[in-house]
């Protein structure tokens, strides 16, 4: 049964929710700890063609591996580097040595012995495999996809280069559509690998195609019941499709198993936000953020629902407390923005802050917006119908952003231009009031 673990690189919830980031999905420790979940897994004996089985050489290979699993890092390197000196040359042994290392946090001394492992044996698939899962923690992750693709070519039955090509497919390249079918390759070789049911789920998730998703949810889930991933990706899944029950019942699933878990926690709160409990949805988030504080998009959901709720103070202190985190947080930036505008008080900070978001998102309709408001609010129409005009040129403009261009309009005594504006607003939402009545009010002689 192969256990799930952390994605290479964290492999996230495709949707975003609320104001915020969806946090990565840890893994949990892999039950029973086996080299195949350490970073550069030495094969077990039996996993690679052996020339002469039972040598002394492999004896003492096979003897690390017990060492490394009971986590005796000084007797494992002992024992590789004994394998190694009978058998010089010899990769595996050379891998288990860079494992130590990588354990001891000696990642240039584990990077010196994945490359000599290389040199000694080209025609070795797991050599491959933890080069391109070295190149691929520093960043070079094209040099990573092709020792990954040489790895799983070597071996057409190895499991990990493919599951970590999928990850890299499914994160850094972000070509879903390439890591669903390396995923799907790995269930031909083993229909009851949880890992690789479970990230075709959430990319499933991220290419809208829920009911597949879900299927394969639910066998990661069925194939390791006491793992938490699985019924918080399908608690997420439910979300998206406004199913707060459903959510709330794969939450709790979640959390028995690991109960604190803190992304439970944020989805959880989540669920209370769609069903009205705000009260309960601000003690969930709050739990999370003392176990974490620096996690942003908690942060901006915090803060998003303490502005929902005229409490302007205490949202506020969320969102600086976001930048003071990821000083690229542009949402944060936007929405101290606006609340200084709604308020007019400080103004100048204000638009530094609607600024700064614009700079972070120079396309988000949203952003410019914000712009045009603080400027109204500091007694500059025009400036504000240019950024509001602007705004209405971009994707994703809301009827809001009409409604707030048509204000400004009316303000400058163009009336015919704020009631085009309004009747836009109207035609994005038929509901949106506020632009009713103020095309109303522009009608009146």
């Amino acid at each position: 049964m192969n256990c799930l673990r952390t994605l290479l690189p964290l492999l996230t919830l495709a949707a975003v929710l609320s104001a915020g980031h969806a946090a990565p999905l840890v893994a949990p420790p892999p039950s029973g700890a086996t080299p195949a979940a350490s970073l550069f897994a030495p094969p077990k004996s039996g996993d690679a063609p052996a020339t002469k089985p039972a040598t002394e050489a492999e004896q003492f290979y096979q003897r690390a591996l017990e060492r490394l699993v009971a986590n005796d890092l000084d007797g494992a390197q002992r024992a590789f580097a004994r394998a190694l000196e009978l058998q010089p040359g010899y990769a595996n042994a050379m891998l288990g040595l860079a494992e130590v290392a990588a354990r001891r946090n000696r990642l240039d001394d584990a990077a010196g012995l994945i490359r000599d492992a290389v040199k000694a044996e080209p025609g070795n698939a797991h050599v491959h495999a933890s080069l391109g899962r070295l190149q691929a923690m520093r960043g070079q992750f094209k040099e990573a996809e092709a020792s990954l693709k040489k790895a799983a070519e070597l071996d057409p039955k190895l499991i990990r280069p493919r599951i970590d090509l999928a990850d890299l497919y499914a994160t850094t390249f972000r070509k879903p559509r390439e890591a669903l079918a390396l995923y799907r390759a790995v269930l031909v070789i083993e229909p009851n690998h949880a890992g690789a049911h479970y990230a075709s789920g959430v990319v499933l998730i991220g290419l809208g195609e829920l009911e597949a998703a879900q299927r394969a949810l639910e066998a990661a889930q069925r194939i390791e019941p006491g793992n938490p991933l699985p019924p918080l990706a399908l608690a997420r899944l439910k979300i998206t499709r406004k199913d707060a029950q459903g959510a709330m019942t794969w939450v709790e699933r979640a959390l028995a198993i690991r109960p604190g878990m803190p992304e439970a926690l944020e989805a959880r709160a989540d669920i209370w936000q769609m069903r009205g409990e705000v009260d309960k949805a601000l003690a969930d988030y709050a739990s999370v953020l003392g176990a974490s504080p620096g996690r942003v998009g908690v942060l901006l959901k915090q803060g998003s629902l303490l502005q929902k709720l005229g409490k302007s103070e205490a949202a506020a202190e969320a969102y600086q407390e976001a930048i003071k985190h990821d000083p690229r947080a542009a949402i944060a930036y936007n929405n101290l923005a606006w609340m200084a505008a709604e308020g007019r008080k400080n103004l100048d900070q204000a638009e530094k802050w609607a600024r700064t978001a614009i700079e972070l998102g120079p396309n988000v309709s949203a952003f410019h917006d914000t712009l045009g408001w603080v400027q109204r609010a500091r007694g500059d129409s025009k400036a504000a119908e240019k950024s509001l005009l602007h705004a209405t040129s971009l994707g994703g403009v809301t009827a809001s952003t009409f409604h707030h261009l048509g204000v400004v309009q009316a303000e400058l005594g163009k009336k015919a231009e704020a009631a085009k504006a309004f009747e836009r607003a109207l035609a994005l939402d038929k509901n949106h009031a506020e632009s009713a009545v103020a095309l109303q009010r522009l009608a009146r002689p």
